[in-house]
């Protein structure tokens, strides 16, 4: 492989970081197993390559930075969502159960209840 061919390789890998890097400031996760199909096809070229052509010096700089800033970013995106799941479900916890203290401060909870005249045909 050429150190034309490995530069193309090294701009292409570029390029889908910043497409990655999009999709995640835009919280387009159906974007990302297709990036990481193609990051891995690009990956494995770049590995292939004979020490000598591959990136090296600013160019090798700026891919890992790029990757580094990404996986930061899709590890910031996975405990959103984490965080998000752990909310609704505390959220629907005190929809079913709501815990609130009497008048002598003893504990009482609240279960869901049904409304008190129900219509019907």
């Amino acid at each position: 492989m050429s150190a034309r061919e490995t530069d193309r390789l090294s701009r292409a890998m570029a390029a889908l970081l910043e497409r990655e890097a999009d999709a995640l400031r835009r919280g387009a996760f159906d974007r990302l197993a297709p990036l990481l199909v193609e990051k891995e096809r690009l990956a494995e070229r770049l590995a292939a390559a004979p020490s000598a052509a591959r990136p090296d010096g600013p160019a090798a700089v700026r891919l890992r930075a790029a990757a580094a800033r990404n996986d930061v970013m899709l590890q910031a995106a996975i405990d959103g969502m984490r965080r998000g799941a752990e909310r609704i479900g505390a959220l629907a916890d005190v929809s079913r159960n709501l815990q609130t203290y009497d008048d002598t401060g003893r504990r009482r909870s609240l279960g869901a209840q049904r409304p008190s005249s129900e219509r019907r045909a």
